[in-house]
């Protein structure tokens, strides 16, 4: 039983190394990050249940805050990366619409 449990943790370890190699997005890629680590920590936790040491435990648990803390900044980091974009393309297309009407093109829009 502990052997699969360690096949599927490398299978679900490998995919999320794909995802984060391959992901067209930022977004993706911190997703497949924290995947890993909890890929990670379930093999650590897994290898503690089956040889009944559980020195590692309290690693695992400072692992997970870390985990936790750095998803969670990166997704602040994205969502504002994301409004600063959106400003940017706002600013431009009203800029874009400041010289049509200043050439006297009429706005389609």
């Amino acid at each position: 039983m502990i052997a699969a449990t360690f096949v599927l943790l490398t299978a679900a370890g490998i995919a999320y190394f794909v995802r984060l190699a391959k992901g067209p997005s930022l977004s993706e890629r911190v997703i497949a990050m924290d995947g890993l680590i909890v890929v990670g920590i379930s093999a650590v936790a897994v290898n503690a249940m089956s040889t009944g040491r559980g020195a590692f435990l309290p690693v695992l648990v400072v692992i997970t805050l870390v985990g936790f803390v750095s998803t969670a900044a990166a997704a602040r980091f994205i969502e504002r990366a994301s409004i600063e974009r959106a400003s940017i393309e706002r600013a431009s297309i009203e800029q874009a619409s400041i010289e049509r009407a200043s050439t006297g093109q009429e706005d389609d829009a």
